[in-house]
């Protein structure tokens, strides 16, 4: 036994009585039943043993502490000699029990309380002249229950919390906490509804504050509903608290045939104890001074399953799914990131649904059904299956449950992100840059003010311009665009804004290089546009570029008009028109802006609109972040960009370019003809075909080409990327990094083409980490080695080395030096690499692996 101080919280230190039992290492406490000290015995020994024990194991429910019967002894003295700690007797002593009123009595586990007899601290001794002998059941939820779940929670060291426990704690009322000093707070407490003990309902277990008293004294039970659980509640006439440590987990009322009000638990009580607490109850009850039936939730709890009828669900900091069922709900998903009605076979009725902080999303199923959703209260989705309009509302995000018909959706003025279904729908997005996504059917998808993107997830087949509208058309169906300046399809980027940045920066490209755009610098021109940069500014990059450094050397200021004219005009300059601009050149306007004015102006316009007026063409660039990455792109171009992290990028279609980054990065090309740069790591390269499909080839500046010569995966170029990943082998393509370095320690210590298993176990070993050095010494230990060589001299060993490399006898004053460093302690494995690294050896070796080194895994 043991015991603490007051701690500083009003209800530890209210509820507890500051003794407790000290635990040993299995947490157990042993505990029995006898006969009284002057003879009394138990009616039915058996059936108090069950109650008793259930009881045990309702704390062990919540407090890390476990309970072990040893056996019925005839007086408690007897028991505790025979090791029990807390033992359940009986007395009809009046010293014990000075009137029939008192029902039983619990001793605390204080060091000093056997006044009787050793071992009374800790035992509960029940009054047979009382109206507790004579109760007709003893069952959870019973009054005789009810008075040994009391008795034996100050046997753990619990206080009622009207008293101050004869240790000089406080109450309830004195910390300001009167109205808890009920039962159905805590089973310390001597106030029910009318009489004590008299009701029909009581408590099955201990109730919050007890349980908080309980997990600070001895701990919590952190197994208790670990995983994901479901806590079915129902009306059970009594009250009683669940207590969920971790996991997933939900509690149901789906079966009652009344309305329920759950609140998760969100409330710390305890400044000491993490347990946070909420309540269930038929609604019902809230209108009755005390409720029939109550039960507390504690721990974390996550979500709730209402029932058909009117519930009231509150949830709680966390990330809560709320599931009112049929009836007319009202839901609060509170902080978190929450979601509403999301099972369809568990929803109707009308709703309201109030999301509070957070992302949360809402699925409504009727024109009844209200959503009240903060100003700044994250970024927030409806899911219907009917015509919606986010006029007025803090909603960002809306989208077209499956199977819906024929809609229209409107957005408001914040940047949206609204979907269509499977029918004729029409989408009108008002102000804000907003996203739309076009379902299947014919859809309508207006922008309105702002800048606006439309998606796809399908084929783009055919685009065409109508007046102050677009018609797009694909393999589902034929959309109409309006006031929207980008798509996306699976197979292509489209820009509409042909006076804005896509055509501003298309124009650029005639102005200054007298050619089409390509579809990468297109995109990465029209994002810094995009992105707030003048068409000076860009014009001024066009101008300092490699490409028109390269293409036009260096101009002076007539030479540069000259060009813009027949760029643009394709002709010679007027006199009139190259004294103008040369005139402005030599008084200080920059090239910039006189190659936006050419770019710009009406003649470039109607020259080019024929090739633009039905949409532009572009790239798009997808970037990772700092961490591990999985981007993956559609069939149109596109730059993924891993940065640092091991990634792996997926273009899929397109012309596509794929810039691994830092760390170990996985690229996937996939069809089209793209640009592979692994860049810092060990990077690979994957393709889904054969290596007899593909033509491999290095270029002189250390790249390679992968050409496929069957199927649609187009030519890639590859830099930087040390590995290809085939369908049936692998290659290695750092000729100089670890690939060659094993490829050619084969040939110096076996003079043998490597085995492709040998080899791919030799190149896992040096990208694990061994040294070239440390994997040579591998060559020499080998069976193979030892078996081909036998035990050599360091002058057999030499002139072996010789043949295998040069495939000559050594001359005298190599096979000296060799020889003489190995005498002096320099290991076979340095000498090895010597040769093997050697210009000789490398140059013997690099037609036959300049295209990549074949092995497998």
């Amino acid at each position: 036994m043991g015991t603490f101080q007051l701690t500083g919280d009003s209800i530890i230190d209210a509820t507890t009585h500051g003794y407790y039992w000290v635990l040993g290492p299995d947490r157990t406490i042993d505990w029995a039943i006898s006969g009284g000290l002057a003879g009394e015995i138990w009616n039915r020994p058996a059936d108090l043993v069950q109650t008793i024990g259930g009881i045990l194991n309702t704390i062990s429910y919540f407090a890390d502490v476990k309970f072990n019967y040893v056996g019925s002894f005839s007086s408690p003295s007897a028991a505790y000699l025979a090791g029990s700690e807390i033992t359940i007797t009986l007395s009809g002593s009046t010293s014990i029990f000075p009137s029939s009123n008192i029902w039983a009595r619990g001793y605390f586990p204080t060091l000093n309380g056997a006044t009787g007899y050793a071992g009374q601290p800790g035992d509960v001794f029940l009054n047979i002249n009382s109206q507790a002998n004579f109760l007709s059941t003893y069952a959870p939820g019973s009054a005789g229950w009810f008075v040994f779940l009391h008795e034996l929670g100050h046997v753990l060291g619990l206080k009622h919390p009207h008293d101050d426990g004869g240790t000089g704690r406080p109450t309830l009322a004195q910390i300001g906490l009167g109205d808890f000093d009920t039962d159905w707070v805590t089973v310390m407490s001597y106030r029910d509804d009318f009489n004590w003990n008299l009701r029909a309902w009581d408590p099955i277990t201990p109730m919050i504050l007890d349980v908080l008293a309980l997990q600070y004294v001895y701990g919590r039970n952190m197994s208790t509903n670990a995983g994901d659980s479901v806590l079915e509640l129902a009306r059970i006439g009594a009250y009683g608290t669940l207590w969920d440590s971790s996991g997933n987990d939900t509690v149901v009322v789906t079966n009652a045939p009344e309305g329920w009000t759950i609140v998760l638990p969100n409330i710390q009580l305890s400044s000491l104890v993490a347990t946070k607490a909420g309540v269930a109850f038929p609604t019902a009850d809230n209108y009755l001074p005390s409720p029939t039936t109550f039960y507390w939730l504690a721990g974390d709890i996550e979500n709730a399953n209402g029932s058909s009828y009117a519930d009231t669900l509150i949830g709680s900091d966390l990330d809560n799914r709320l599931q009112g069922g049929a009836g007319n709900d009202y839901m609060d998903g509170g902080e978190g990131n929450d979601v509403f009605d999301w099972d369809a076979g568990s929803r109707g009725g009308a709703d309201t649904m109030e999301g509070g902080g957070g992302d949360d999303v809402y699925v409504i199923d009727s024109i009844g059904d209200v959503i009240i959703e903060q100003a700044n209260g994250g970024t927030d989705r409806v899911w219907s299956p009917l015509s919606y309009s986010l006029v007025g509302t803090n909603i960002e995000e809306l989208g077209a449950l499956s199977g819906a018909g024929n809609l229209t959706f409107r957005g408001n003025e914040f940047n949206n992100r609204i979907g269509t279904g499977a029918g004729a729908d029409s989408i009108f997005a008002n102000g804000g840059n907003d996203s739309l996504y076009g379902g299947l059917g014919n859809d309508t998808l207006d922008g309105g003010a702002g800048f606006d993107l439309a998606v796809f997830d399908r084929r783009l087949t055919g685009i065409t311009r109508s007046g102050q509208f677009f018609v797009a058309t694909s393999g589902d169906g034929v959309d109409q665009l309006i006031n929207v300046e980008r798509l996306q399809f699976q197979n292509a980027n489209i820009a509409l804004d042909l006076d804005g940045s896509a055509g501003q920066a298309y124009r650029l490209y005639q102005a200054a290089f007298n050619r089409s755009p390509d579809l990468m610098g297109l995109g990465f021109q029209m994002a810094q546009l995009d992105n707030g940069a003048s068409l000076a500014q860009v014009a001024g990059n066009f101008i300092a570029s490699p490409e028109f450094q390269a293409t036009y050397g260096a101009l002076n200021n007539t030479q540069f008009v000259t060009l813009l004219y027949q760029n643009v005009l394709h002709r010679a300059p007027d006199a009139d028109g190259l004294n103008f601009w040369v005139a402005h050149l030599n008084g200080g306007m920059s090239r910039a802006v006189v190659l936006t004015g050419f770019s710009e102006s009406p003649e470039n316009k109607a020259a080019l609109l024929p090739t633009i007026t039905n949409g532009i063409s572009y790239g798009i660039e997808r970037t990772g972040t700092a961490s591990s990455n999985n981007l993956s792109g559609t069939d149109a171009a596109e730059m993924l960009n891993g940065l640092a992290g091991n990634d792996l990028l997926t273009a899929n279609g397109g012309d596509d370019t794929l810039l691994g980054g830092d760390g170990n990065d996985t690229l996937v090309g996939g069809t089209g003809n793209d640009t592979i740069s692994g860049q810092l790591g060990l990077d690979i390269a994957s393709y889904a075909a054969a290596f007899s499909s593909l033509k491999i080839t290095h270029t002189n500046d250390g790249k390679f080409t992968v050409t496929d010569q069957v199927g649609s995966l187009g030519i890639d170029l590859l830099d930087s990327v040390e590995r290809l990943v085939l369908s049936d082998l692998r290659v290695a393509l750092d000729i100089n990094g670890n690939g060659g370095m094993a490829y050619r320690l084969y040939r110096a210590a076996f003079d043998r083409t490597p085995d492709l298993p040998g080899l791919g176990f030799q190149i896992g070993a040096l990208d694990g980490g061994l040294t070239v050095n440390q994997v040579a010494a591998n060559f020499i230990a080998s069976p193979e080695f030892q078996t081909k060589y036998g035990a050599l001299t360091n002058t057999q060993y030499v002139t072996q080395l010789y043949q295998n490399v040069l495939h000559r006898a050594p001359d005298a004053g190599g096979l000296a030096f060799h020889v003489g460093n190995l005498n002096a302690g320099m290991s076979r494995a340095d000498v090895l690499v010597g040769f093997s690294e050697s210009p000789e050896n490398k140059a013997a070796v690099i037609g036959v692996i300049q295209d990549g080194i074949t092995y497998t895994v």
